[in-house]
């Protein structure tokens, strides 16, 4: 591995052990087997590291996130498949895990409001990892799964955006318990794929 790889791997883990407030590049350094003069020879400053450090967590996570979200999705070939598949999707968005995940999502993209750099970073994942979620759903509008008002572009935004938020909870005009969401993404679900339901 890279000196400038394991020093990013070392902010990671010290990201995750300590947090911004209490994160130290003299233990970043000694991790990862270097001296902080050779640190900043590859960062410009603590918060340049920091940005690594978090650009590299929002990587690894939104990976398993999409991962884990969209499992269900390949090999589908039938309209009932797809809803079985959905209604897979929406059981694995409400997963513990991925509520875990969320959290630690929600605290890179409170640093990136801050720091351009690890904005810049996290969108270009976003990206990609919306574009591999896309591509896992083109299949099904060639197959001709989806509904007839919904593309494929449309369904992986929608899905996608849906699965990666946290439930509307809360003491609000608009908020729902796990059971009130998981019966409005299965009425979602139904409406996204062509046809009646065949139950």
């Amino acid at each position: 591995m890279e000196t400038r790889d394991r020093i990013i791997q070392a902010a990671s883990d010290e990201l995750a052990d300590f947090g911004i407030s209490k994160f130290r590049v003299r233990r970043v350094a000694k991790e990862a087997g270097t001296s902080v003069a050779l640190l900043y020879s590859y960062f410009r400053d603590r918060d340049d590291v920091i940005a690594a450090a978090v650009i590299n967590r929002y990587r690894l996570n939104l990976d398993e996130a999409v991962s884990l979200i969209c499992a269900p999705l390949p090999g589908v070939t039938t309209t009932d498949g797809l809803r079985s598949a959905l209604r897979q999707m929406i059981t694995g968005a409400m997963d513990s895990r991925l509520q875990i995940l969320r959290t630690e999502r929600n605290q890179c993209l409170a640093f990136a409001e801050h720091n351009a750099v690890a904005a810049a970073g996290m969108n270009e994942i976003r990206s990609k990892e919306s574009m591999r979620f896309y591509e896992l759903v083109q299949p099904l509008e060639a197959k001709g799964l989806l509904s007839p008002s919904m593309s494929a572009r449309s369904f992986a935004r929608i899905w996608l955006a849906l699965l990666s938020l946290n439930t509307f909870s809360g003491d609000h005009q608009l908020s729902l318990d796990a059971a009130e969401w998981r019966q409005a993404m299965e009425l979602l679900a139904d409406a996204s794929v062509k046809g009646s339901p065949t139950s």
